[in-house]
C-alpha cells in the first residue's frame, strides 16, 4: 500500500467532512459544457465523491473510483452512488467515457494521466479535466 493510500485511509472521515461540500462550480462550469447530453463521465480518484455527486445531481452518468478502500466506502455512502476502489493503472476501459475527472493528480503524478489519454483508441476527441498541485514529497 502506498503512502498516499495509507493516509487516506487513515483519515478517510475527516477528509470526507472537510470536502463533501466545496463549492467547485467554476471548474465543472468550465469542463461540463464540453461534454454531450448524457455523457458518462470517469471520476478518477473521486475522493469524498464530491464531483460525483454534483455530476449526477446534473444528469450526467458517472463511473468513480478510489484507491483508499475506506474512502471509497464513505464517499459511495455518502453519495448513494457505487464508488470501486482501484488505480489509474488498473482502469482498462478509458474508451467508454466522454469525460475524465481527475482532481487528485496530486496523488498519482501527471505521467498516469497521460497514459491514460494513451489508451483511449477509437475516439477522436474527449475532455480531461486534471487538477496538479505543486508537491515537494517532504515530511514533517
Amino acid at each position: 500500500m502506498s503512502q498516499s493510500v495509507a493516509y487516506y485511509n487513515e483519515h478517510a472521515q475527516a477528509f470526507l467532512d472537510e470536502t463533501l461540500y466545496v463549492d467547485m462550480s467554476a471548474l465543472y462550469d468550465s469542463f461540463l459544457p464540453h461534454l454531450p447530453e448524457n455523457a458518462h463521465i470517469l471520476d478518477a480518484g473521486c475522493g469524498s465523491g464530491r464531483d460525483s455527486r454534483e455530476f449526477l445531481a446534473r444528469g450526467y452518468r458517472v463511473t468513480a473510483f478510489d484507491a483508499s478502500d475506506k474512502l471509497a466506502g464513505l464517499a459511495s455512502r455518502a453519495i448513494s452512488h457505487p464508488v470501486s476502489v482501484r488505480t489509474f493503472d488498473q482502469v482498462s476501459e478509458y474508451q467508454t467515457y466522454d469525460g475524465i475527472w481527475a482532481s487528485a493528480l496530486h496523488k498519482v503524478g501527471k505521467t498516469a494521466i497521460w497514459q491514460t489519454a494513451d489508451r483511449r483508441p477509437g475516439r477522436d476527441e474527449y475532455w480531461l479535466n486534471g487538477v496538479f498541485q505543486k508537491c515537494d514529497n517532504t515530511r514533517e
